[in-house]
């Protein structure tokens, strides 16, 4: 009975640890998405006036006009290469979540520099931050050169390239967000442990569902995951 009882005491003192460990990890989350990772309200009507036309060689390299101020992103813009980019890592078998991160590239860089942008310029980041997701969460799996066939040659490799290097230096190579399904991940883990495995499962794939719809509405752009 005392070798029965010093096991659950050990079996309850780990038990404890795990439950610091992961709280700890939690607030560390937090932390990093409050410090590194927000986004605001881009498209505001108060922040809309002062953003700039391009003036980086991200642009001028596309032997394109710039942008008038009146060519300005919307959310209709938005919502659509969000869905586009689900398609294309349904497509390739990829994970979902690539999709939130890569949203979160693009949500971030265009809070940062502001600028008015048109159709093509808005394409042309979308995928770059799209590609830059692959390539760091699915490495080797998706080469650049595929990427600008899937916008069937209307972009080159050198323009991704000089995209890919702007986007890294807004974001301060912060390129590892945390997001709403890795917060669930470690709050499932504080479900009581006599749950079922089924109940548990249901209720990863209702926040997976929730999130992703979330990842589409602008609305929750500027709001934090937790």
């Amino acid at each position: 009975r005392k070798h029965k009882s010093i096991s659950k005491t050990a079996t309850t003192t780990e038990g404890l640890e795990a439950m610091v460990d992961l709280v700890e990890q939690i607030n560390i989350l937090l932390e990093q998405d409050t410090r590194y990772y927000e986004s605001q309200d881009y498209l505001s009507p108060s922040l809309q006036p002062n953003a700039q036309l391009p003036t980086a060689e991200v642009y001028q390299s596309q032997d394109a006009v710039a942008p008038s101020p009146s060519a300005i992103i919307n959310e209709a813009w938005r919502e659509k290469i969000c869905e586009w980019s689900y398609q294309v890592v349904d497509h390739f078998d990829f994970s979902r979540e690539i999709v939130s991160i890569s949203m979160s590239f693009l949500d971030r860089y265009l809070s940062s520099t502001l600028k008015l942008v048109d159709k093509k310029l808005f394409q042309l980041t979308a995928m770059t931050c799209l590609y830059l997701a692959i390539k760091l969460y699915e490495p080797g799996s998706l080469p650049m050169q595929a990427m600008i066939e899937l916008s069937r040659g209307y972009f080159t490799v050198e323009q991704m390239t000089i995209m890919e290097m702007d986007i890294l230096r807004i974001l301060s190579w912060h390129v590892h967000p945390p997001t709403s399904v890795c917060f669930a991940r470690h709050f499932l883990q504080l479900i009581p442990a006599e749950l079922s495995n089924t109940f548990k499962h249901d209720l990863m794939e209702l926040t997976r569902f929730l999130s992703e719809l979330a990842v589409i509405d602008y609305f929750f752009c500027s709001k934090e995951n937790v």
